[in-house]
């Protein structure tokens, strides 16, 4: 099985995917480990804007049909060859649209009020509000774009997800609980 974990900034994305893989015995990707991997397996360098988090200039996309459908292709082919068919779970990098058409994947959306986000931002960080709001803000929009741009569909919207989570109104082994209890539903429903 592979959970994929999108989220809004300061949705503590990588500690509840980090604590749900240990749980679970699955491996953990977040941006770390996969570029790890991408550089191992020599993919980093073939793929260098996917890695670093950037949507090539929006006017390249309308240069051919072909060249997009390329684009939406990258994050399965990357991401793909990195987990194969390990159990994980994924955090970011488009990982929501690379494995749509897998029947063991669960598509995970963590959101939350912006303003309990941009505390959390604050804390974790020991910066100022000010600071943390502009983190948040600029954070979800690269996020946004990218994830637009890589896989096509529109990062916001629920219909692309499995579950969504206010993580604001819970704490970690809340939304885990949430997560696991809707995987285990999954696996039922599938046999």
């Amino acid at each position: 099985m592979i959970i994929t974990i999108t989220r809004e900034c300061g949705c503590r994305g990588d500690e509840i995917g980090r604590q749900l893989a240990s749980r679970c015995d699955m491996i953990f990707m977040a941006k770390r480990e996969i570029l790890t991997a991408a550089r191992e397996i020599g993919l980093y360098d073939r793929y260098p804007m996917f890695f670093g988090e950037m949507a090539a200039d929006d006017m390249m996309g309308t240069i051919s049909e072909e060249f997009v459908g390329r684009i939406h292709e990258i994050p399965n082919k990357v991401l793909g060859e990195i987990i194969g068919e390990k159990d994980c779970v994924i955090v970011g990098r488009a990982a929501f649209a690379a494995f749509r058409d897998r029947s063991d994947v669960l598509n995970v959306f963590l959101c939350g009020d912006r303003v309990k986000r941009i505390e959390h931002i604050a804390s974790k960080h020991e910066i100022s509000m000010r600071e943390a709001e502009r983190i948040v803000d600029d954070t979800d929009e690269r996020r946004q774009r990218y994830n637009n741009y890589y896989s096509g569909m529109d990062w916001e919207r629920a219909s692309n997800y499995d579950i969504c989570i206010d993580v604001t109104k819970l704490d970690n082994s809340e939304a885990e609980e949430i997560i696991l209890k809707y995987a285990k539903m999954m696996k039922g429903l599938r046999r």
